[in-house]
């Protein structure tokens, strides 16, 4: 416990970013996770998905699966919308003579026409005939049984055996799967028409939250059963599918275990929803105008070439029938449109079964693990850097990012979460910066007031531009200590009055100040008559031996031009006795929490002051260890050792006579 509390205290938080990263990326993450679990921001990454398939660009569906177009030149010729039911015999009629693999109406006959019941008749009959013909019906849905839904489950309502075939039993795993569609109703096509069609499915398209179709229900559960889609069930008509064979793995997959394709292995949602992978717009499949068709047949059947139609094209081929006409309620949001015909959804669905073209998206756990791989990966980074630097870091780790989510979804029918993951990257950066800036704005004013009493304002701008450089705690470190004393101040301020001898105090230190500021000195304090500085901190220095004796020798000499001035002024002149010494001392903020100051002690500074103490007026004298340090750059007197409080053996010292 106390390792822990060790390990998260203030002090090794600042001392250690990656952990203040990664605290902060740990927050930022989990809460972008929670937002994840309750899908806020969900509609901005379904518009990632849209952007994908347009970059991506239209490619080529399947060339088996055609679609019949009931648009506006269609209704212009054959009248307004809804059509006599004739008409539907006739195509049927047609098609069915140049041998289709199916015929598939995505419009819901569920009423009978008692105006013209013979047209009903006309249409069931040259669907028995075709042997190919598919209706659908359709699904009212509770995602959630209520006590009333499940009334109405329990009914026995009878189903035509048409539809039994599209439905396959409900696994176990899927009796307790609380997220998958459920029925409640049906609304099957008129009796005539599903005795005579080969199959059925439901049709229900189900739209995400911001109302574009992107995935399909496969699967529905109605009484007890799982019922295949319309577009699903034609399909695995298509490549010969025995619904022994196909498997549900709930959430996960939906697995055709023998086909005349080989296995197939479908990814669905909780919901039992496939991800549409689109082949772009309604023109990436082969269109057949549905009045043409029966005006070139005309024409066939006068003799004559067909204008548009080549019908030897059309063996083989499943043919989906739907209105596509501008206006009509057949018409909804995709990828690639805002008003895309909804038989083209039907159409990419069995495009991407037969052609084993699926898109899967990661589960949660993937999702989760991105989120925080990513999030931690910049908060652990970050705090090292600059702002600018760790931004441009940030928006290349999305850019890259976007880039993986790209190629996977284009090459490797991945889709990968983008906006969770890329708000991860971005808030924890920002997190980092909102706090860097926080704190070191704080530690940047605290050492501004500290620190520009005793140095320079440009070793104070240098100390806030990178406080990396500066360690506030109690350290040990080898500084040069310089102590200059006034010496003839006392028999000077003996016949001075007290402003007077402020007056030539703050003269004296107003010089000295601006030579120590002048050579990256540090001022420790004014002691009385005495000046204390140091070299080496709080910013480290290449050559402080040098400067603290180049300090000295500079203030000796203006301190001739000040013994001057008081010698016209009528009083007395003083000079100054000056010791500098190079040791190992520590270094930081010493006192009380109420009165702290930057200082140094220890023995070092002890044997400074003692030399000062040697110096005589206008003396310079330096160590035996300063000396070592610049001996190659000055010219001394060496002199007698002298004997110093605190010291047993006798200490050697030099007196500067000049420098380089």
């Amino acid at each position: 416990m106390n390792k822990l509390k060790k390990m998260f205290s203030k002090k090794e938080l600042k001392q250690n970013k990656w952990l203040v990263g990664l605290l902060l990326s740990l927050v930022v993450t989990g809460l972008i996770i929670m937002l994840y679990s309750f899908n806020v921001g969900e509609p901005f990454e379904l518009k990632t998905i849209d952007l994908r398939f347009k970059l991506r660009g239209q490619t080529q569906a399947n060339k088996a699966v055609g679609i019949i177009t009931m648009g506006d030149e269609s209704i212009e010729a054959l009248g307004k919308w809804p059509w006599h039911r004739s008409y539907h015999g006739l195509m049927i009629h047609i098609l069915s003579q140049y041998k289709p693999a199916a015929i598939c109406f995505d419009v819901l006959f569920t009423e009978e026409n008692p105006d013209f019941p013979k047209d009903d008749i006309f249409l069931a009959q040259s669907s028995m005939k075709s042997k190919v013909t598919y209706f659908p019906f359709y699904f009212d849905i509770s995602d959630i049984i209520d006590k009333a839904s499940y009334s109405l489950l329990k009914r026995i309502v009878s189903i035509d055996n048409t539809i039994k075939k599209a439905s396959i039993p409900l696994p176990y795993e899927y009796r307790n799967a609380e997220k998958n569609y459920r029925a409640v109703l049906i609304t099957p096509p008129i009796k005539q028409l599903t005795e005579a069609s080969r199959g059925s499915g439901f049709v229900n398209i189900l739209p995400d939250i911001d109302g574009s179709r992107r995935r399909v229900p496969l699967v529905i559960e109605y009484k007890g059963k799982l019922y295949l889609s319309f577009a699903f069930n034609i399909a695995c008509d298509y490549i010969g599918v025995d619904k022994k064979d196909i498997f549900i793995n709930p959430g996960k997959f939906i697995e055709i275990k023998k086909s005349k394709i080989g296995p197939v292995k479908i990814p669905i949602d909780s919901k039992g929803r496939m991800l549409i992978n689109y082949s772009g717009g309604l023109e990436a499949f082969k269109l057949y105008p549905y009045a043409q068709i029966l005006f070139d047949y005309k024409q066939i059947s006068e003799g004559l070439k067909p204008s548009f139609i080549d019908f030897n094209d059309i063996k083989d081929k499943i043919l989906f029938i739907g209105l596509t006409a501008t206006g009509t309620s057949d018409l909804g949001a995709t990828p690639f449109s805002p008003v895309y015909p909804l038989v083209g959804v039907l159409a990419s669905t069995a495009s991407n079964v037969i052609n084993k073209d699926f898109l899967a998206e990661t589960g949660n756990f993937a999702n989760i693990l991105i989120i925080l791989i990513l999030g931690l990966l910049i908060g652990l980074v970050t705090p090292k850097m600059k702002p600018v630097t760790g931004a441009l870091f940030s928006i290349i780790m999305i850019a890259a990012y976007f880039g993986l989510t790209y190629y996977l979804f284009a090459c490797q029918r991945l889709c990968l979460k983008v906006i969770y993951p890329c708000i991860a990257i971005l808030f924890t950066y920002l997190t980092i910066v909102v706090y860097k800036f926080a704190v070191e704005e704080k530690e940047k004013k605290w050492i501004k007031n500290i620190f520009q009493r005793y140095v320079s304002s440009q070793v104070v701008d240098e100390l806030l531009s990178d406080v990396d450089k500066l360690n506030l705690g109690g350290t040990k470190k080898e500084l040069t200590i310089f102590f200059a004393d006034i010496r003839g101040f006392t028999s000077m301020s003996e016949k001075m009055k007290p402003e007077e001898i402020v007056g030539v105090l703050n003269r004296i230190f107003t010089m000295i100040t601006e030579i120590l500021f002048k050579y990256e000195g540090t001022l420790d304090k004014f002691i009385g008559d005495c000046v204390m500085a140091i070299w080496g901190a709080p910013i480290a220095l290449k050559n402080p031996e040098e400067l603290a004796v180049r300090t000295a020798m500079e203030m000796q000499e203006k301190m001739k031009t000040i013994q001057q001035e008081l010698i016209n002024e009528g009083k007395l002149p003083v000079g100054f006795g000056i010791g500098i010494n190079t040791g190992e001392v520590v270094v930081g903020n010493i006192g009380s929490v109420q009165r702290m100051d930057y200082t140094v002690i220890g023995d070092e500074v002890n044997l400074a002051s003692r030399v000062q103490g040697c110096a005589k007026s206008g003396q310079v004298l330096i160590t035996e260890s300063t000396y070592n340090k610049i001996k190659d750059k000055i010219k001394v007197n060496k002199l007698e050792p002298v004997k110093v409080k605190g010291k047993t053996n006798l200490i050697q010292i030099y007196e500067v006579i000049s420098m380089e």
